[in-house]
């Protein structure tokens, strides 16, 4: 059970899921474990974090938001001050 691997592994299913947001996820998340070549998945952790993401994305996708609204002010207050 290598936490670390199954970190990744929900990573890419939650990108795929984000190119393809009318797809399932936890159908993504079934195709993706059972083709990934990495043996020690801790399958019930990746489903726990792919279900949590896809309950809180809305949430999620305004925290992210706001952060790069946040650095483009930042970069641009920077920028003006260096005028």
């Amino acid at each position: 059970m290598n936490r670390h691997q199954s970190r990744m592994v929900a990573a890419q299913i939650i990108y795929e899921w984000s190119i393809r947001p009318k797809e399932d996820i936890l159908k993504i998340a079934s195709i993706n474990i059972e083709h990934n070549p990495i043996d020690d998945i801790d399958e019930n952790f990746v489903l726990e974090l792919i279900k949590g993401v896809r309950k809180h994305y809305q949430k999620i996708d305004r925290q992210l938001n706001l952060f790069q609204l946040r650095k483009l002010i930042l970069k641009m207050s920077y920028t003006i001050s260096l005028g």
